[in-house]
């Protein structure tokens, strides 16, 4: 394999489109964790807020189990969170590489003796190869889980109905 024109001309024009398509994701990964962290904090913070200065045992007691029955939601987001944040490092990585890769193609384009160059054009397929599974592989994942969504986020709800009884049954038992 080695740098030819066509596959420098072919390289600086497909990786602008994936680095946008990267863009894209990236800003709405960006979007995902604002919400979420602005969302675990405006909740916590509400449970909190009622709270005087001076509470009464009763008062903390009872904001103690508003914060209680805020975390498992919370903790859902969090993960969430965390995810969203790698896949968005990710993704500002592929981006990145993508960038130099189109600097490499042109800068070879502009170049009046364009010799073949191996690592160059390895290097190019390689980004480019790595940056378009990073454009498919979401897509299929999303189209892949869409049908175990709906029965997956049943169980979760008949699990928490299983807490919800269990929880009733230890308070009546106390």
């Amino acid at each position: 394999m080695q740098m030819t024109e066509s596959f420098a001309a072919t390289v600086a024009a497909v990786a602008p489109v994936i680095v946008l398509v990267g863009v894209v994701e990236v800003d709405q990964h960006r979007k995902i964790l604002n919400e979420s962290l602005t969302a675990n904090s405006e909740e916590l913070r509400a449970a909190l807020e009622p709270l005087p200065r001076e509470p009464t045992r009763e008062q903390v007691e009872a904001v103690r189990a508003r914060f209680e029955a805020l975390l498992p939601e919370a903790r859902r987001r969090t993960k969430r969170l965390v995810r969203t944040y790698f896949l968005a490092i990710a993704w500002l990585v592929v981006v990145f590489a993508l960038v130099s890769v189109e600097a490499v193609a042109l800068g070879w384009l502009a170049k009046p003796e364009g010799k073949p160059e191996t690592g160059q054009a390895v290097y190019c397929l390689t980004t480019l190869i790595i940056g378009m599974f990073c454009v498919a592989t979401p897509a299929m994942f999303r189209l892949l889980r869409a049908p175990i969504e709906p029965l997956d986020q049943r169980a979760r709800e008949w699990r928490r109905l299983e807490r919800l009884e269990q929880d009733l049954s230890a308070r009546q038992e106390v």
